[in-house]
């Protein structure tokens, strides 16, 4: 198995990414040049293994308008996991670039391709949510999107799955890495919610799971209470939290 994946490092490494695959005959007479999506995913694929190449990956930067969102995602995420301080400020300017096409509710967010070009490569919105947020998440993990991106991958499963095996693997993946860097502690808390001193909502978190916890209340029940509005907890954990008003 270390053989075998040592083997395809080294072909993606050497291969791929600087567009030199071999000659094959299902390809065509000559070699065949890789795609400029297809050296971001090797690129990609290689900072996340700790065999960044950030050389190859500048010469991707200049070629940025010819990506998908997921694919500028992918690169800037290269770029951070780098770990090369003068790549910080591109894949900054490329996870601007990314961030300017989210699209945003008062719970969650999200990103749309807007082109249905990438099918090839397995591309989904859902899918390119969740790139996006293991980017944010290795490059700018206190962004104030992060909990909204999560609560966005939480909701787009529908009867308890994903629609494709390529969303839910993306979607685990970035869930995960959500989890190493913000919640390195299993939650072991109390929560309480309260207003102007009247508690709302009590409940215990114990261990990791993908639950909510919800509340409604009528109008005629906090109407009349005064500030402050307060979500506190007592324990160790992260306590990921949203408050929505409805009126009409």
């Amino acid at each position: 198995e270390d053989m075998g994946l040592e083997g395809a490092r080294r072909f993606v490494g050497e291969r791929v990414a600087p567009v030199a695959l071999p000659a094959c005959s299902g390809w065509g007479s000559g070699p065949r040049r890789a795609s400029a999506i297809e050296r971001v995913l090797t690129l990609w694929t290689l900072a996340r293994i700790g065999k960044a190449k950030p050389t190859l990956a500048d010469l991707l930067v200049a070629k940025r308008a010819e990506l998908p969102l997921f694919g500028r995602a992918m690169l800037a995420d290269a770029l951070f996991l780098g770990r090369r301080p003068a790549d910080v400020p591109k894949a900054k300017e490329l996870l601007q670039e990314v961030m300017n096409g989210a699209k945003e509710t008062a719970r969650e967010v999200h990103f749309e391709e807007g082109s249905t070009a990438w099918a090839a490569t397995w591309s989904s919105d859902v899918r390119t949510t969740a790139i996006v947020l293991m980017t944010l998440v290795d490059g700018e993990p206190d962004h104030p999107f992060v909990t909204k991106i999560a609560r966005f991958l939480q909701t787009a499963q529908k009867g308890g799955r994903y629609r494709t095996t390529q969303e839910a693997a993306f979607a685990l993946m970035a869930i995960t890495e959500l989890v190493r860097a913000r919640e390195r502690d299993a939650p072991d808390f109390d929560a309480k919610v309260t207003l102007g001193g009247t508690v709302l909502l009590t409940e215990d978190f114990r261990g990791r799971n993908l639950n909510v916890v919800t509340k409604l209340l009528a109008i005629s029940a906090v109407g009349g209470a005064k500030a402050p509005f307060i979500f506190e907890k007592s324990g160790p954990g992260v306590l990921s939290y949203s408050a929505i008003l409805r009126t009409a």
